[in-house]
């Protein structure tokens, strides 16, 4: 199989908590409208079959390539059997439950993370992630059904540009009015810790995912957006010990240069503006709410800004 550059056509997923901010975002790139109550605008997922927009692979589903391509999409050391990441937007109109990726001896055969890149979402909204210092299992326990549950959590605003690092054993949530945009690692069921409505959850909610929390683990999962502002093109690493990918944001005020060297493909999804990709065989625009996927054998590509410049996020999953 010939591979290139590729764009994947997004899943439009609905939800009953859906809010209203996903049309926005998406800046008309969508004149037809967008059906009502879309909650998860799913820009690239193995299961759900994303499918190739662009080139001679259009429609093609990304399983398809995957199984055909192989180490010449994903790196040449990967064993994986399936596309190791999906990326989606989350548009969140209610409360989500509390949950956790559980701890357990099987999932060291895979790595599985989640990471959370706020869009700006509404005024006010807000983001849990992690027991703040001192809060044992026993008390997430009792507290499970009580209003003072979010006492023990760490809730944070979520501005634009701040991003969250949600690992195994990590309780997190999405508040009412985020926008994120949502890269996950792995198949894990994520386990219910609690209703994330008032009151705080149920004792039955709860048995599903405690044992997965981790009482003990004091790592700050927010990652402030660095405020620091450039007339250049910025390269800002936000991720980069975590086993399952690597996440950089480019803010991209003019071009910048890079390459793939076989080891790992490269995913790249504007998260403001647009931005032209070229390489020796293709050009394209990506515009808000698609994603271009380069192979691990694509080699040498430049990024330009479109307009007024583009921030852009770029996942390299990890060889597993």
């Amino acid at each position: 199989m010939d591979l290139y550059p590729f764009i994947l056509e997004p899943v439009p997923v609905p939800r009953p908590w859906a809010g209203n901010q996903l049309p926005a975002f998406l800046q008309g790139e969508y004149p037809d409208g967008l059906p009502e109550g879309i909650g998860e605008w799913v820009m690239l997922e193995d299961s759900l079959e994303s499918r190739v927009a662009n080139g001679p692979l259009a429609g093609t589903s990304l399983a398809e390539i995957r199984r055909e391509a192989g180490a010449d999409l994903l790196g040449r050391a990967s064993k994986a059997e399936r596309f190791p990441i999906s990326i989606r937007i989350r548009d969140v109109g209610a409360p989500q439950p509390l949950r956790v990726y559980p701890q357990i001896k099987q999932m060291r055969q895979e790595s599985h993370a989640m990471f959370w890149y706020s869009l700006g979402g509404e005024p006010g909204s807000e983001v849990i992630a992690g027991l703040r210092p001192r809060t044992t299992r026993s008390q997430l326990l009792t507290r499970l059904g009580s209003r003072d549950l979010k006492d023990l959590l760490e809730v944070f605003q979520a501005p634009f540009g701040d991003s969250f690092l949600l690992t195994p054993g990590i309780v997190h949530s999405a508040g009412t009015g985020c926008l994120l945009l949502e890269i996950q690692a792995g198949q894990a069921a994520l386990g219910r810790v609690g209703a994330a409505s008032q009151p705080w959850g149920r004792a039955m909610d709860a048995i599903e995912g405690l044992e997965g929390v981790s009482s003990s683990s004091r790592q700050l999962s927010r990652i402030r957006r660095d405020a620091t502002e450039s007339v250049h093109t910025r390269r800002v690493p936000l991720v980069r010990y975590c086993p399952a990918f690597a996440v950089d944001e480019f803010r991209v005020r003019d071009y910048f240069v890079d390459r793939t060297t076989g080891q790992s493909c490269h995913v790249l999804c504007p998260v403001r503006g647009s931005f032209r990709l070229e390489t020796s065989e293709v050009g394209m625009a990506v515009g808000p709410g698609r994603v271009c996927c380069l192979p691990a054998n694509a080699g040498d590509y430049r990024v330009q800004g479109l307009e007024d410049g583009c921030d852009l996020i770029r996942v390299i999953p990890k060889v597993i």
